[in-house]
């Protein structure tokens, strides 16, 4: 049998005809010699070896291992490769948990880390007599961000909105609503939100100012004597020309607080206008605008869809039902499923499949790919702002959330969302009048919506922020006019007449 070899040496000499059993006797006194045994012990070995080899060939294995010390080097080696097995086991199992625990998160428009930047009360644009306002002081430590930096999370979290107590409307801020006037038909909902919201009736708005952005007689006529005798707070603002800068200019005033609405919000949620005014005067030196959260807004509509819950997988109806019309229903538990080609799919750009047509559920809750949504991009002027059907699947989405009470699946875990000078849509926002007019005039060539969401923010080093719990529905972008041709619009009506007309 072969002597084993020490690996880089050459192989000792076969000894055996001149080992003595003597030697044996000295080689288990002496110290292990990992540099192999000296030669007397190596006689003695072998002769052990012969004498035990005829009754136990795995002792005469043993002993030649002994002989040449590397016993206990094998039993260290054997005992080192259990030991990274296991390990490596251990790692494995830990990296699977790791990776099946935390679900794949779409790409989102970054959140950058912001130093953190002291709200120190410098006021200012602010009036002088919220100064001092206790209103005014961050509802936690004034060092940190009204929004967390740190995370780009877009996971829907439970509402976490004031206590009713602290959204009570602050002493000595007026709050006016700025109404652009033009379509009656809008109108007819929004009204019942904005006196809903008037202080006489709890709310916050001391006024509502509408703006007459109309040269249209039957559209100013509607606003004469179905609109402005509603309410002592309603009052109309006659302008020399229409326009937008116009109204800015010539409507405004110091020291008042201004919700600038379009007149085609549809739906408000019943904090959204506290949560504004609120978040307005915290964070006075923080943002020059503050937005509601918009459903039917290019960029928060993105971020709806990418939650995977406030948005819901809904597509046209494709030919008319036949029989009695039914009177409309907002609920969206009221209508059939979709039914239509299993190889069906609503691009952004769909054509109207016919007037009047609903936008009906489908049964898997997870089929995004056939719908409109699914072509969303995070941007002002992309297909959020372009796409009627992207808004249709939005409004619907949002009247089943509200009919299964689930608003709260819109509101991000970060209150604030920073657009990071990104434009945005100012379907609902608020500003202080101060700052509005240190502003003007607006420059040539240039919109309100660009140089109050861009340009002034990055002038005077303000952010442009939308405080995701204040929730409201804007119908249409000049560019979705096909929203017409459904029932939302009706559908909006119906709701507002069931809970919010009769206040």
């Amino acid at each position: 049998m072969a002597v084993p070899r020490d690996h880089g040496r050459s192989p000792s000499p076969d000894l055996s005809p001149y080992f003595s059993r003597d030697s044996e006797e000295k080689r288990r006194d002496s110290n292990d010699n990992l540099d192999g045994p000296s030669q007397a012990e190596s006689e003695g070995l072998l002769i052990e070896s012969r004498a035990s080899s005829s009754t136990n060939p795995f002792w005469r294995t043993s002993m030649r291992l002994i002989s040449y010390g590397r016993l206990r080097l094998l039993l260290v080696g054997l005992a080192t490769v259990v030991v990274l097995a296991i390990a490596a086991s251990i790692f494995k199992s830990h990296s699977t948990r790791t990776t099946t625990a935390v679900p794949s998160v779409p790409s989102v428009p970054s959140q950058p880390a912001v130093t953190a930047d002291p709200f120190a009360p410098k006021n200012s644009g602010v009036p002088a007599s919220l100064k001092d306002h206790p209103a005014s002081e961050s509802e936690s430590d004034s060092s940190t961000l009204p929004f967390d930096s740190s995370s780009t999370s877009l996971r829907p979290v439970e509402s976490d909105r004031l206590h009713e107590a602290d959204l009570v409307k602050p002493k000595g801020v007026k709050v006016i609503a700025l109404i652009f006037y033009g379509r009656p038909d809008r109108v007819k909902i929004l009204e019942c939100y904005l006196r809903r919201n008037l202080v006489e009736n709890g709310g916050q708005l001391d006024e509502v100012h509408w703006v007459a952005n109309t040269e249209d007689q039957d559209k100013l006529k509607y606003l004469d004597e179905h609109i402005v005798p509603l309410s002592p707070k309603y009052i109309k603002v006659s302008l020399n020309k229409t326009g937008y800068d116009e109204i800015w200019e010539h409507t405004v005033e110091k020291d008042n607080m201004y919700i600038k609405i379009d007149d085609d919000v549809v739906w408000i949620d019943d904090s959204t206008i506290a949560e504004l005014v609120h978040t307005k005067i915290e964070y006075a030196d923080k943002f020059f605008v503050v937005s509601a959260n918009m459903i039917n807004s290019p960029l928060m509509g993105w971020v709806h869809y990418h939650t995977r819950a406030a948005i819901h997988p809904y597509l046209p109806e494709l030919e008319a039902p036949t029989g009695p019309k039914n009177p409309t229903n907002w609920r969206a538990s009221s209508q059939p499923k979709w039914k239509g080609p299993d190889n069906y799919r609503c691009k952004p750009d769909a054509d109207v499949p016919f007037k009047g047509h609903r936008w009906l559920r489908l049964d898997d809750d997870d089929d995004f790919t056939r719908t409109p949504i699914s072509g969303i991009e995070y941007g002002p002027f992309g297909t959020g702002w372009k796409s009627w059907a992207i808004a249709a699947q939005e409004h619907a989405s949002l009247l089943e959330n509200i009919e299964k009470k689930q608003v709260d699946l819109y509101r991000t875990q970060s209150r604030i969302w920073n657009t990071h000078s990104e434009r945005l849509s100012i379907n609902f926002i608020a500003l202080w009048g101060n700052e509005i007019l240190e502003q003007m005039p607006v420059p040539d060539g240039v919109d309100d919506e660009e140089y109050f969401t861009q340009r002034v923010p990055e002038k005077i080093h303000k952010a442009t922020g939308v405080n995701t719990r204040a929730l409201a529905a804007h119908f249409s972008f000049n560019t979705q006019h096909n929203l017409d041709e459904t029932d939302l619009l009706a559908r909006y009506q119906s709701y507002a007449d069931e809970f919010i007309c009769k206040t």
